[in-house]
């Protein structure tokens, strides 16, 4: 576990990182304080596919504090089992997340995920929950399923699903069965790919069915934020990548401080007769430090080093003893000047208190309850004097 450090910062890597657990090939999870990140990150973990191959077989992040963004809550990915790197169509590099010496490993995402908050200013219909990229990066084989919140107090949901096509002469994405649908055969042909790849849309009571231009956009915008989330997953892997290098870097420069129990642990036999005169030495030290004149004879020049602490049994010059003297009757004389200004400003306190109650007595002597005032007063008097 980590304390909060200063706000994330390239420069500073690491510094908003609050716990780390590391199972080696097994899994590990990183927890961040959220606040510090800009992407609003919280939680990343990852789960790897054996010890002999430490590639991400998931990764899961959770995301606070987007509520006036994109409202995201959540991003996964599951990826296939890694193969060697002969392209570079793979979707996701596994030295980004593990060993070094795994940078000839590609694994490619079979699946990935994003998930959203409510966002009430959106109709529920409108409003993405749940979008699924099947095979993101393939255009011939990948499906995009995007399914909206709840409406107040329905039970059933509504969802659309997108196969993707890549018109490779146009280069543009379009969707069987709309305007732009290309076929290498002839009519019959063209029908059949347009009626295989037409979308699945599962409407909520009440509502159109949307037109096939407003799907085919609403496609063309999937398959950027496709995209867009294979790219941040790239990016937060290598965030994490530089956090774990720079804690293994701190791990190698830290060194260690020997404290004074493994000082005394570590202190060699001695015999009876040094332990006495050690305790003898150190009670002889004790002893000078008592002593008036010690402050001041450490005051000279070396004289700690020659002393040791034993102040008791040093032998002075005549210089130096009246130097001692001089320091010694100095200070003396400040002591019992501030002494007397202590002692005269509590003067000066009871004098004016006294003073106080004198006023007071004098105007309460026409009153019927003057005999106790009086009587107050004298008892006052006394003690003050």
């Amino acid at each position: 576990c980590f304390e909060r450090g200063r706000m994330h910062d390239a420069t500073h890597l690491g510094e908003d990182l609050g716990e780390l657990i590391r199972d080696p090939e097994v899994h590990r999870t990183m927890s961040f304080y959220w606040a510090s990140r800009n992407a609003g990150l919280a939680l990343r973990r990852e789960k790897f596919f054996n010890e002999t191959i430490p590639a991400p077989r998931k990764i899961q992040e959770f995301y606070k504090g987007r509520a006036g963004d994109d409202f995201l809550e959540y991003r996964g990915a599951t990826f296939d089992h890694p193969r060697e790197a002969h392209g570079a169509g793979s979707a996701y590099t596994a030295s980004a997340s593990s060993a070094a010496h795994y940078k000839d490993i590609r694994v490619d995402a079979s699946k990935m995920t994003e998930k959203f908050a409510r966002n009430p200013a959106i109709d529920a219909d409108l409003d993405i929950q749940k979008r699924t990229y099947i095979r993101p990066g393939n255009n011939a084989e990948g499906e995009i399923w995007v399914r909206y919140h709840y409406r107040n107090h329905y039970v059933t949901q509504a969802s659309r699903m997108y196969p993707k096509t890549l018109d490779k002469d146009k280069d543009a994405v379009t969707i069987g069965g709309m305007p732009g649908v290309t076929g290498g055969g002839g009519a019959a042909d063209g029908q059949a790919r347009a009626d295989d790849v037409r979308p699945v849309v599962v409407l909520s009571p009440g509502t159109e069915q949307p037109k096939d231009s407003d799907l085919l956009n609403e496609l063309r915008v999937l398959v950027e934020k496709e995209t867009e989330c294979l790219a941040e997953l790239r990016t937060r892997a290598e965030e994490c990548h530089d956090v774990l290098q720079q804690l293994d870097r701190d791990q190698k420069d830290n060194k260690s401080t020997l404290s004074i129990y493994d000082t005394l642990r570590g202190r060699p036999n001695e015999t009876e007769a040094e332990v006495a005169q050690r305790k003898a030495e150190e009670k002889r030290r004790a002893e000078s430090r008592k002593d008036y004149l010690a402050p001041f004879i450490a005051k000279q020049e070396n004289m700690a080093k020659i002393c040791k602490g034993d102040y008791g049994n040093v032998k002075l010059t005549a210089e130096m003893a009246r130097k001692v003297r001089d320091e010694a009757i100095a200070d003396l004389k400040e002591r019992l000047i501030e002494r007397g200004h202590i002692m005269q400003a509590r003067l000066d306190r009871e004098r004016e208190d006294l003073m106080k109650r004198q006023t007071a007595f004098q105007k309460n002597l026409d009153s019927t309850d003057g005999s106790k005032d009086a009587d107050d007063f004298a008892r006052f008097s006394k003690q003050s004097t």
